[in-house]
């Protein structure tokens, strides 16, 4: 009869890589990395999901590698794996590309804040500009008022130079 070969299985040690200085400095790194990344695109939510992630993962595992490959990983899915969504089907069965329904919803933001602006400045004209025409002539017309009190003051002042001229 034909005999099968025996293949020993050996239980893989993964103990020794868990423990390798170079893998922890490596993880490290990447993780430094992927934190400096996601600081210069000013994520912040995604920093602080990965700080919490590997602060919990520290209370059930004391190893380094183990904690920040978790928070990695964590980070990474609930980051990126939303967008993944984004290129579902739509209702004729055709598959939309997210950039395009990104894109066109960023024009019709845009083109309704640029109706808000419109209509606010319009707004604006009808109200607040016609109250400030009915200040500017409230004001003017007081300085009209003003002008004879004006000269009966200079006048008073002149009386008063000619006494202090006298002494």
């Amino acid at each position: 009869m034909f005999k099968l070969p025996k293949i020993k299985m050996e239980k893989m040690n993964f103990s020794s890589i868990l423990y390798n200085r170079f893998i922890l400095y490596f993880v490290l790194i990447l993780s430094m990395l992927y934190l400096f990344t996601l600081s210069t695109i000013h994520d912040t939510t995604s920093i602080v999901l990965f700080l919490i992630v590997a602060v919990l993962t520290s209370f059930f595992n004391k190893n380094m590698i183990i904690i920040l490959v978790i928070a990695f990983i964590v980070t990474h899915i609930v980051k990126y794996g939303t967008t993944m969504s984004e290129g579902m089907e739509n209702n004729d069965g055709q598959q939309q590309q997210p950039e395009q329904q990104t894109q066109s919803h960023a024009d019709q933001q845009q083109q309704q804040q640029e109706d808000e602006k419109k209509n606010s400045i319009k707004e604006f004209m009808k109200t607040d500009v016609k109250e400030f025409m009915e200040t500017q002539n409230k004001i003017l017309a007081g300085m009209a008022d003003l002008e004879p009190l004006m000269a009966k003051a200079e006048a008073f002042i002149e009386k008063f130079e000619k006494y202090k001229n006298m002494n």
